[in-house]
């Protein structure tokens, strides 16, 4: 009986953890930038800096189905992302996949790892949500 009760608690602890990792739990999804291919969303309120950083939730809303690497199809994807406002760089925290529109459904694929520094290209969607971020106050 104590360990069905320890369990159910750990279990518990387990999916608070999930729902508080997948993102933000009231956000504010704002449409910063449109491409004939994606919609991108913006979380204005989880802006955090720290030094030349910004961190900052996004929703990227595909108009066409996606596939993983698996070959899973998704349509939607929501990740944590980290910008050097100084070296014009950025990489992704954290990743959830979505079969639904707007991340409507829970996510069917996380991940936590961080990836690797990319370069912010002039005129891309990188561009617009590095600028975002670093020059919001």
């Amino acid at each position: 009986m104590v360990f069905d009760a320890r369990r159910k608690l750990s279990m518990c602890a387990l999916a608070a953890g999930l729902l508080a990792a997948s993102g933000p739990a009231v956000a504010e999804w704002t449409a910063l930038s449109a491409t004939d291919a994606v919609t991108f969303y913006v979380d204005p309120g989880s802006i955090r800096k720290s030094g030349s950083t910004a961190r900052m939730w996004l929703l990227l809303d595909f108009k066409k189905g996606q596939r993983d690497a698996g070959g899973n199809p998704y349509r939607s994807a929501k990740s944590q992302e980290e910008f050097d406002c100084e070296q014009r760089r950025t990489r992704t925290l954290f990743k959830s996949l979505y079969t639904r529109k707007l991340g409507a459904d829970g996510p069917y694929f996380q991940s936590a790892e961080a990836g690797p520094w990319s370069a912010i290209e002039p005129e891309s969607g990188a561009e617009a949500l590095w600028k975002f971020a670093c020059t919001s106050p």
